[in-house]
């Protein structure tokens, strides 16, 4: 039996200091999300909050074979090398697995 695709929905706010770095870190995770069977679904850019507060300024939604796929890539450490420069770039970053309905 084929498991379900999960999505890897990410969202952050950006560490307004670090700015310029944000396309270098996006640049460096990518393959990384490739190497474990992710394929990018979309990337944006809130562009306006129409309800609520402090919601994000990015969001990225990675498709994934299987959730273990996506918790594997969380582990890997190809992903872990990346925490100091995710720690910079973001002020705040949420991380959400979700399949279809």
């Amino acid at each position: 039996m084929e498991e379900n695709k999960t999505y890897f929905i990410m969202t952050a706010t950006v560490n307004k200091e670090h700015m310029e770095e944000v396309q270098s870190y996006l640049a460096n995770v990518m393959p990384i999300f490739a190497k474990h069977g992710g394929m990018s679904f979309g990337r944006f850019k809130v562009t306006e909050q129409l309800v609520g507060e402090n919601g994000p300024e990015m969001i990225g939604i990675i498709e994934f074979p299987s959730a273990d796929a996506a918790k594997e890539m969380l582990k890997s450490e190809d992903f872990m090398a990346l925490a100091e420069s995710r720690k910079k770039v973001f002020r705040t970053v949420d991380v959400m697995l979700s399949s279809k309905i």
